[in-house]
């Protein structure tokens, strides 16, 4: 063999590593019309109006670096990161009480993806209804608006190393990179506990569970955080997505009786069927 069929074979053989075979890349799966009754494997991320991820089936957004496009404590945590198992166009039955978020989304796309093509990455808009028929007391919820956290906290030094991943020091200070967190800073430790102080201050806006922001106020040896609440601000409950329809300084009252929280969702989504046969 000479040196110039060697050097063609050596480049052929280059390309054929660095290049994919033709189709691979966009055209692994079959594109057929998705079909009523029939099931699918069906891959989502679904984004309130303002861009932030609420609810995806793409286990990358729990990474630190793409979690801060997600709707943090309103994001709603699949059980499992996988593909989701939906039916086109199939039949439910509601149960009594709110409608899980996730729930509603895969049905909501079950009625929406009839005809539409397996293997494209479709752009879908997604609304969902009030469920009027709920009672008073599955729907609404009344909590507390004013919150208070000691200002220092002891815990069991295994706890904390479960949770922080690491071990204690004093003087360490933990989670400062955090948008509107509640940094640590380890004050003492000892073979069993763990002592921190919550690093805030006066009039700091911090994220709370359920979604919204809340006000620092110095109350002594606490810290008293008074939510910041707007007609219409979304919270979380678990699985369930409710919207604030009333507060005072007191109290505010959550609406579930929209799955979604009366948004609409636009959703990247992409399907597969369960075999190419």
């Amino acid at each position: 063999m000479n040196r110039l069929s060697s050097s063609r074979i050596f480049v052929a053989l280059l390309l054929a590593l660095v290049m994919p075979a033709a189709g691979a890349a966009g055209q692994d799966i079959e594109r057929r019309p998705m079909l009523a009754g029939k099931a699918y494997q069906v891959d989502y991320t679904c984004r309130l109006p303002d861009g932030r991820v609420l609810c995806t089936t793409d286990s990358r957004y729990l990474k630190k670096e793409r979690f801060e496009e997600t709707a943090r404590t309103l994001f709603v945590p699949s059980s499992a990161y996988e593909p989701a198992l939906i039916t086109i166009e199939g039949p439910r039955e509601l149960k009594p009480g709110p409608v899980p978020l996730i729930e509603e989304v895969e049905y909501r796309l079950g009625l929406l993806l009839a005809g539409q093509m397996t293997g494209d990455t479709l752009d879908i808009e997604l609304t969902s209804e009030t469920l009027e028929e709920m009672s008073k007391e599955e729907r609404y919820l009344v909590l507390v608006r004013v919150m208070k956290r000691p200002k220092l906290q002891e815990m069991e030094r295994a706890k904390f190393v479960q949770y922080t991943k690491k071990e204690p020091r004093p003087g360490d200070v933990l989670f400062a990179e955090r948008k509107h967190g509640w940094p640590w800073e380890v004050l003492s430790v000892d073979e069993q506990n763990v002592t921190i102080r919550y690093r805030l201050a006066e009039g700091d806006r911090v994220q709370m569970p359920m979604g919204p922001y809340g006000v620092v106020r110095d109350a002594g040896d606490k810290w008293e955080i008074i939510l910041d609440l707007e007609l219409g601000d979304l919270v979380r409950a678990g699985n369930f997505i409710g919207q604030i329809s009333h507060f005072d300084e007191v109290a505010f009252l959550s609406d579930f009786g929209h799955p979604f929280g009366g948004k609409p969702l636009s959703c990247e989504v992409r399907a597969k069927p369960l075999s190419q046969d």
